[in-house]
């Protein structure tokens, strides 16, 4: 109370001073200084700001963070120096000398308040995070912040006022402290549980976790509450508290491998090596899933329709585990469909005379007009075209779904229905290059199938592609009824494999891969394509 009536004292003397005894030159200069300050404290604030945007657009915020740290210790720092000079003008020093000193003693917090964030800037931000990547936990930051603060208060407080009584402010600190924390309860337990989770080591930044219902990615924590992303995209904030007491599941740890376990079932017709086979070729194609630790499928139950199996698989990154599953779900179905393997639900069956007949009639119809609509297969009589496609297998897939393997050996000639494939194939320096893209209509895999080469080009479809599916045994027997066929047939795709423009895309350019074939490389290229066909199907 003392030190409050002095205060009050003080400024009734500077405020009393007779107006006489102030010349125009000493209030105009008095007046200009005390503007100074108030510009230089937003001038200061604008500077820091300006700065702040212009890193940020040049892509480096972690430079731009030091200025948004300094922006408001920096501007009242300016205020006050202003503030003190002004004091010193009008001769406080001696009318007023303890609100000079308070003036001196907010000037010094502020400035050590600056201080302490350009050393959290500096150890925080690039000691820890950039240059070794460690992230340190926003509670344990929080309390370290605090206590320099506190430190630098106190001080400063025995530095400015060495009279003052620190045991009757700490006295009346526990007090108020006693009576917070009767109020208080709730945020003190949040408080202790955040400290206890800190030093357990049990919870990380970018961890994913499971809490109730919800899970996500732990995108801070504090001295209240952890803040978790979800797959949403959505922040969900738990106390700490109710995560003490409460079950959390860590899918970081102690790895960030983690068992993924997808129930399927299939009819009771399928044998399970075929279903097991059939998934794990599956697994093989996912991005994401490890080869190791081993993948199983296994047969789980008999149930009242169908044989349920689980497949379980390992994957590292949790965040990707949505993907993965439904990419898994999505080419089981591919294959499903084309192993002809039945995923069964309860149905009833409403059988219409003569309705499946004409429907096959139908399909027939189109197969044949789609048969003959490839060149080299157009010239050969009904009876040996009705003869292929008794042996036609339609199948259908996904989009991304390699069909044909570069360089991999393939027996099987396909005919598009519907979608599109994409044709690519490896440079000379390795790097895959799209050649060509194929629509309805086209046809591919000629190339192993009549010249029992390993495949030219790997086919991938763009989109869900239907296919007529031809073994590569049809063509024998159409070979051995029809001898000259091969003639035809080697003629055809050896015009049809010189007329392609084949392009390769390179950065923003198109360029040619090769020029078009004369008419000498077209006949050799015939004459060896004969022979292999000769020899692969001993004509």
């Amino acid at each position: 109370m003392d030190r409050l009536a002095q205060i009050k004292q003080d400024l009734l003397k500077v405020l009393s001073r007779p107006f006489e005894e102030i010349t125009l030159q000493q209030l105009a200069l008095h007046s200009a200084t005390l503007i100074a300050a108030v510009l230089a404290a937003l001038i200061t604030y604008r500077v820091f700001q300006w700065m702040d945007n212009v890193l940020q657009r040049r892509g480096r915020p972690s430079r731009a963070k030091l200025f948004q740290l300094l922006r408001i210790p920096a501007s009242f720092s300016a205020f006050l120096f202003g503030l003190l000079i002004l004091g010193l003008l009008m001769g406080w020093e001696t009318l007023a000398p303890t609100v000079l000193n308070y003036i001196r003693f907010l000037l010094w917090i502020s400035i050590a308040w600056g201080v302490i964030r350009s050393l959290e800037y500096i150890i925080v931000v690039r000691l820890l995070y950039e240059r070794h990547g460690v992230r340190m936990p926003r509670l344990f930051h929080d309390l370290i912040l605090w206590a320099f603060y506190l430190i630098a208060f106190l001080f400063l407080l025995k530095t400015y006022f060495p009279d003052a009584d620190l045991t009757v402010l700490l006295t009346t600190s526990a007090l108020l402290s006693v009576i917070l924390g009767l109020a208080l309860q709730d945020t003190l337990a949040n408080l202790f549980a955040g400290l206890a989770l800190h030093f357990e080591g049990s919870l990380h930044l970018g961890q994913w976790i499971g809490v109730g219902e919800w899970e996500g990615e732990i995108a801070g924590i504090t001295w209240r509450a952890i803040k978790m992303r979800t797959f949403e995209g959505d922040y969900v904030i738990i106390p700490n508290s109710l995560i003490s007491k409460g079950e959390l599941t860590n899918y970081s740890q102690p790895t960030t491998m983690h068992v993924q376990r997808l129930p399927i079932g299939v009819s009771y017709e399928c044998p399970p090596d075929h279903l097991k086979r059939v998934c794990l070729e599956v697994l093989d194609k996912v991005e994401g899933v490890l080869r190791s630790p081993v993948r199983t499928v296994m047969l789980q139950q008999y149930a009242d329709f169908s044989v349920n199996y689980e497949m379980r698989f390992w994957i590292r990154d949790y965040s990707q585990y949505r993907r993965i599953r439904d990419e898994v779900y999505s080419l089981l179905w591919y294959h499903f469909k084309r192993e002809g393997i039945v995923i069964p639900f309860p149905i009833r069956t409403l059988d219409i005379p003569g309705r499946a007949g004409r429907r096959r009639e139908v399909e027939q119809k189109e197969e044949l007009d789609e048969l003959r609509r490839v060149d080299f297969l157009a010239g050969l009589e009904n009876e040996t075209l009705r003869m292929i496609q008794q042996h036609i297998r339609p199948l259908i897939f996904g989009s991304g779904e390699v069909i044909i393997e570069q360089d991999k050996p393939s027996d099987k000639f396909y005919v598009i229905r519907s979608g599109e494939v994409e044709v690519s194939a490896r440079d000379a320096l390795g790097k895959e290059r799209r050649i060509i893209t194929l629509g309805a209509g086209a046809y591919f895999g000629e190339h192993s199938v009549f010249a029992g080469e390993p495949a030219n080009a790997t086919i991938t479809a763009l989109i869900e592609t239907r296919v007529l599916g031809l073994d590569q045994s049809i063509f024998e027997k159409v070979l051995h009824s029809n001898p000259n066929a091969a003639d035809r047939i080697s003629k055809t795709i050896s015009e049809r494999a010189a007329g392609r423009t084949q392009v390769l895309e390179q950065g923003d350019e198109v360029v040619a891969a090769k020029p078009p074939a004369s008419r000498e490389e077209v006949q050799a290229y015939a004459n060896w394509f004969l022979r292999k066909m000769r020899r692969l199907f001993n004509l």
